[in-house]
């Protein structure tokens, strides 16, 4: 018997996922393309938080990563129809937030993330 995967892929699998490690802090916003059990294929935008200016930054190029599910990973799903090239993080207040400017904002924080 197959395994199946709780991400499905395609538009309504949309992933905002967070990256934890000792160095770095990473998320990712993207689509899913490919599943297997534990592991995603994901059409991406990257953002790297600059420690400099204490904000994340977005890759200007869509990436493919490969993530694996653990428990170093965060991951949110977020409407299907979101426009990944709107996407952008900002502050309000203290509280980081993922938003696309339009009708979709996402609060996340390091207990979860907040609609």
């Amino acid at each position: 018997m197959a395994e199946s995967s709780v991400i499905s892929v395609g538009k309504n699998s949309i992933l905002s996922c967070v990256a934890r490690s000792r160095t770095t802090l990473r998320h990712f916003i993207g689509e899913v393309v490919a599943t297997s059990r534990s592991v995603a294929r994901l059409r991406d935008y990257a953002f790297g938080f600059d420690s400099t200016t204490n904000h994340f930054i977005r890759r200007p190029e869509i990436r493919t990563h490969i993530l694996r599910f653990d428990n170093t990973l965060l991951v949110n799903v977020i409407p299907p129809d979101v426009v990944l090239a709107y996407i952008a993080y900002t502050l309000k207040g203290r509280t980081l937030v993922v938003t696309d400017n339009r009708d979709f904002s996402l609060e996340i924080n390091e207990f979860g993330a907040n609609r």
